[in-house]
């Protein structure tokens, strides 16, 4: 089987995307959330810490999403292993962004 060079980047750019937004919107969606905590009363806060939050939940699903039902899991990987479920979420976005453009890549030739 032979990979296309050219998708195979793709692929890895995507990747490393997704995993700065994902780390981005949780960064940004914590300090907002923290903002709108301090000063309950300004509406434009809470506007954006939603926005945020909404962003960071869509990036962090699917797998994010289940493992943040499994609190063993802050136990179970403390430290540097923590970054293991952000990196395979990732992954599995790539996995899925890779299926659906692999087609376009496949009907060109060498």
């Amino acid at each position: 089987m032979r990979f296309n060079k050219k998708l195979v980047l793709i692929i890895a750019i995507f990747f490393v995307i997704h995993f700065i937004l994902q780390f981005g919107f949780l960064f940004v969606a914590s300090a907002a959330v923290m903002q709108s905590f301090d000063n309950p009363d300004d509406e434009n806060l809470k506007t954006k810490s939603e926005i945020y939050f909404v962003g960071d939940t869509v990036l962090s699903f699917p797998l994010l999403f289940i493992l943040d039902r499994m609190t063993f899991l802050v136990y179970a990987l403390p430290g540097f292993l923590g970054y293991i479920p952000f990196i395979l979420n990732s992954g599995l976005w790539s996995l899925v962004f890779y299926f659906l453009i692999r087609k376009k890549f496949e009907k060109q030739v060498y």
